[in-house]
């Protein structure tokens, strides 16, 4: 079966993960305003990928369809959202995993957190493998050590023909 990715002539990949420490905090501003100059930096087409999270995720899937791009999330929930909504296109899943239960404490959610980030970085290689560019953006709260920003942007590399790691230049604290 042929997906819509694989249908569209657009032939690339932009993934944006971060910190979620960015929301509210004294660099949200400094984010935001990263995230528009990458988006206008790059062609206009092609598709967009993140985990959905508060944060860079969701500022970058606002900047990707404000700048025109299909956007795909891989949701917490195990889902995959296209566009804003849930997709109706197989798979509509990136995980076949029941996700912990609310209360199953944080090194439990940590866990499913990477898994999804897993999911993320094999969708990098998929397109890579499959000749298309792969571009991503991660930003790191300087302020706080962002362990899933820097694993995944580490995993990632070796799967995008390039990736930024950006530090914010502005440290923490809320609004």
């Amino acid at each position: 079966m042929t997906t819509a990715c694989e249908r569209s002539s657009a032939r690339s990949l932009e993934i944006v993960i971060g910190s979620r420490r960015l929301a509210r905090s004294s660099a949200e501003r400094w984010a935001l305003d990263t995230l528009d100059q990458w988006f206008r930096g790059r062609a206009t087409y092609g598709w967009f990928l993140s985990g959905g999270a508060p944060g860079p995720d969701s500022w970058g899937f606002a900047a990707a369809r404000k700048h025109g791009r299909e956007a795909l999330e891989f949701r917490l929930d195990g889902r995959r959202w296209r566009n804003g909504k849930p997709s109706d296109v197989a798979p509509m899943r990136w995980t076949e995993q029941a996700p912990p239960p609310q209360n199953a404490g944080r090194s439990a959610w940590k866990s499913w957190c990477l898994r999804r980030d897993d999911a993320i970085v094999k969708a990098a290689a998929r397109a890579l493998g499959a000749g298309w560019e792969v571009h991503a953006l991660a930003l790191v709260a300087a302020w706080k050590g962002t362990g899933g920003t820097e694993y995944t942007a580490q995993r990632l590399a070796p799967h995008c023909t390039t990736i930024q790691v950006i530090r914010s230049p502005i440290g923490g604290g809320s609004q």
